[in-house]
């Protein structure tokens, strides 16, 4: 073999042996692109996508737990019984329906007495003289619920109401109360004695609600016919 064959030769080699240099050098290239990006983007999608996973099963293990909230606008009610127009009624929540700051009312333990807390302050922000006072009165049935509410726009409507264990319902007008002559000085059984509605029963439930602009309470019966107690206490 001559001189400028074995040169060839030699440099064939060198080729090949670049070229396979560069052939591996270029896979592991490959190799590590493809794993920055299936770290970087395709792993951390995974992670999102479980930690979505893991966020939804908590919740709806949470909400199995929980109370279902229920949407009370109109709920389960039926036709107005004594309704004078037709104006669109929608239930309120009781925590936010309360006449705030005038009275406090709880039921006790024998589910006949009721404990009225007066609350000054609130009265006499509307023209009342009076001093704190708590008045223990004992109602002739058990008492289911008490509700404070009120009628129309105006606070001087304001209203205890008695939904009582046999479906009746009883009421007392704050104002009427707060606003007798020596009020401080009547004892418990001279005041915040209650009323029964006549002609009123089977009544399971007292919402309070809006008619129209209006405030009212509403009485529902079992198969969610209604009154609205409005046109009984005025």
């Amino acid at each position: 073999m001559n001189e400028n064959q074995e040169v060839v030769k030699n440099s064939n080699n060198s080729s090949k042996k670049y070229i396979t240099i560069i052939t591996i050098l270029s896979i592991l290239l490959v190799s590590l692109c493809g794993y920055i990006v299936y770290d970087k983007f395709i792993k951390e999608d995974e992670k999102e996508r479980k930690n979505v996973e893991e966020k939804k099963e908590e919740q709806q293990e949470k909400n199995q737990n929980e109370e279902p909230i229920q949407d009370k606008t109109n709920v389960d009610l039926g036709k107005c019984l004594n309704c004078q127009n037709n104006n669109k009624i929608k239930i309120m929540e009781k925590e936010n329906s309360s006449i705030n700051g005038l009275v406090n009312v709880s039921i006790k333990d024998d589910k006949q007495t009721v404990e009225i807390n007066i609350l000054s302050n609130g009265i006499n922000n509307y023209g009342g003289n009076i001093n704190d006072k708590t008045i223990t009165k004992k109602l002739n049935n058990n008492i289911k619920e008490v509700l404070i509410g009120a009628f129309g726009n105006d606070t001087g409507l304001a209203t205890i109401l008695y939904l009582m264990e046999d479906g009746t319902v009883e009421y007392t007008k704050i104002f009427d109360e707060v606003m007798k002559k020596d009020f401080n000085n009547l004892t418990d059984n001279q005041l915040f004695n209650t009323k029964k509605i006549e002609n009123l029963n089977e009544i399971v439930r007292i919402e309070p609600v809006l008619i129209g602009e209006d405030l009212s309470i509403i009485a529902v019966k079992n198969n969610g016919d209604y009154y609205d107690l409005s046109v009984f206490i005025n």
